[in-house]
């Protein structure tokens, strides 16, 4: 497994790591981002 960061426009598909809260809602760890979720953490 290989951990790096990632830029925000290019993390879709991508499995998050740890856990972020973003406004009212926490991703948790493991989480396969989707689009809806880079528009969250963009705005």
């Amino acid at each position: 497994m290989i951990f790096a960061k990632v830029p925000v426009e290019e993390a879709e598909g991508a499995i998050l790591a740890h856990y972020l809260n973003i406004s009212s809602e926490r991703l948790k760890k493991g989480l396969l981002l989707t689009a809806d979720h880079i528009i969250s953490l963009r705005s």
